[in-house]
């Protein structure tokens, strides 16, 4: 039976660490290694985690530095054949582990992407498009597909073992890079047709970033665009309008109206540098007129942002 190295980055977790855990303790998949790295907390976790009794669970404490440097940190300590990764507000299904590796091994997959549900004030099914077992090169339009998370996949350790893949430090958004790197290396992805994580966000929405590393998306595009420019068959403007029009459709959240402007400003030049034709990028042809017709006009963007309209026309 494969070893599976799941990793979790607490920060503070302490209202959920409860709910993370016994949910891996209730997997019918049994060999497992749980690391969990306390990334400097300052509230009541590392108590909590010190009270925890399973032989499968190594504690780490390291002084804080951030949730990519924090999973570099148990990419180099894990063990197992595969890789995953857990957030300690998130929690999963019972039975995610054992799917996710025998999607693994029946198809000989790499990567193993699955459906999830957002948790908030309700529950969403979040539903990912169907694909058979494939590669980047048969089936490139994967990237603008899937999330681009670390969680709701399970990896083959060699993709960071031996490939290097690894968070970009000192930067947030750090997710996207690592799985696109991944996507790109697999000799196989799989896909399993069910909902196997619980992605939790606060009731809000209020997920995104309102201070100047917000700019910090821009060098996360400028990471990306080196790893698939390689990659003739990847359209590298479509999966970097896709990464960005999240973030220009999120601006009007920024209540500093200088740095909402000058944020969107950025991004629409970097775009605009990218590709001068970003705006007939596939991604973008795929969305409704209305939603595509803002997004792409920063006079319009900053007309929604003043009004401050909620989000029904753009969701």
């Amino acid at each position: 039976m494969k070893k599976v190295s799941i990793i979790i980055p607490v920060y503070n977790g302490e209202k959920t660490i409860q709910r993370c855990l016994k949910s891996l303790f209730e997997q019918t998949y049994k060999n497992m290694e749980i690391l969990i790295i306390n990334d400097g907390s300052k509230d009541g976790s590392d108590a909590i985690l010190k009270s925890v009794k399973d032989e499968r669970v190594t504690y780490i404490v390291k002084e804080n530095s951030g949730a990519g440097d924090t999973r570099n940190y148990g990419l180099e300590r894990a063990t197992g054949d595969y890789i995953m990764f857990l957030d300690i507000d998130d929690y999963i299904e019972p039975h995610c582990v054992e799917t996710l590796v025998n999607a693994m091994e029946k198809d000989e997959c790499d990567v193993v992407v699955t459906n999830y549900y957002i948790e908030s004030n309700r529950t969403i099914e979040f539903t990912l498009p169907f694909h058979e077992p494939t590669t980047i090169k048969e089936t490139p339009e994967i990237l603008t597909k899937v999330n681009l998370a670390p969680w709701n996949k399970i990896y083959r350790a060699y993709l960071f073992k031996e490939k290097g893949i690894r968070f970009p430090l000192g930067l947030k958004y750090e997710d996207a890079p690592v799985v696109i790197g991944a996507l790109v290396n697999a000799k196989k992805i799989g896909f399993v047709d069910d909902y196997l994580f619980h992605y939790t966000i606060e009731p809000t929405g209020e997920t995104f970033t309102r201070n100047e590393k917000i700019f910090d998306i821009i060098e996360i595009c400028k990471l990306i665009d080196e790893i698939v420019s390689p990659y003739d068959y990847i359209d590298k403007t479509d999966l970097i309008v896709k990464i960005l029009t999240y973030y220009l459709k999120n601006s009007r959240f920024i209540k500093d109206v200088d740095l909402r402007e000058r944020f969107v400003k950025a991004l629409f030049q970097y775009l605009d540098g990218l590709n001068k034709n970003w705006r007939k990028s596939p991604y973008l042809k795929e969305t409704n007129l209305l939603k595509r017709f803002v997004l792409t006009h920063r006079t319009l963007l900053k007309m929604l942002s003043k009004k401050k309209r909620d989000d029904k026309n753009l969701t």
